[in-house]
């Protein structure tokens, strides 16, 4: 009785594959297209990070779901790109697919109220754990908040598979911005 939230979480990320799958596609084609031709990227301060300039699309519409406010399009703002990713300054337009089109996708996605989320802990419920409190780092878990759900399970010292939302990583309340990934990866906290 208790995996019941199973069945609801399963739903959902099917959904939500409904309708990232076509934006993932249309994503490979539109920053392939718009990666190559120029004028069409711009640096501008993001509006979610203070302090940060991002490279951008210039259509606003294309910056809306395929842009980045975080990394921007080619993944080098503020110097946080991730270990072992390659920086290709000697070829933009790769450094812009590679990120925007390969590793990100639709990045800005988690600023909309459909597909992002802000987290409220008082809102969060377990549905299931191999430990209580949740342990972030090992076992597995799945946690909801309204419809959206997360699951993740670490399933050695070093690796773990996550599925959904970042709830139960924020540690705190939250603005919107918190996005669905599907990866595994490096344990953390």
């Amino acid at each position: 009785m208790k995996y019941l939230w199973a069945i609801p979480a399963l739903a959902v990320f099917l959904a939500y594959f409904c309708v990232e799958i076509p934006l993932m596609l249309a994503g490979f084609v539109l920053v392939s297209v718009y990666g190559a031709l120029p004028g069409q990227q711009i640096h501008m301060a993001s509006p979610k990070y203070a302090d940060r300039t991002v490279l951008a699309w210039k259509p606003v519409w294309l910056q809306a779901l395929w842009g980045n406010w975080q990394n921007g399009i080619d993944g080098t703002a503020g110097d946080d790109l991730p270990e072992g990713w390659p920086h290709l300054a000697w070829w933009p337009w790769l450094q812009i697919f590679g990120w925007s089109a390969w590793r990100n996708k639709v990045g800005n996605e988690r600023w909309t109220t459909l597909l992002g989320m802000a987290v409220d802990p008082a809102k969060v419920r377990v549905c299931f754990s191999s430990e209580l409190p949740v342990n972030l780092r090992r076992g597995y878990f799945l946690v909801r908040q309204g419809w959206r759900f997360q699951f993740r399970w670490t399933y050695s010292a070093t690796r773990q598979l996550r599925l959904g939302w970042g709830i139960a990583e924020q540690g705190g309340a939250t603005p919107l911005g918190v996005g669905f990934s599907t990866e595994p990866a490096a344990a953390t906290v």
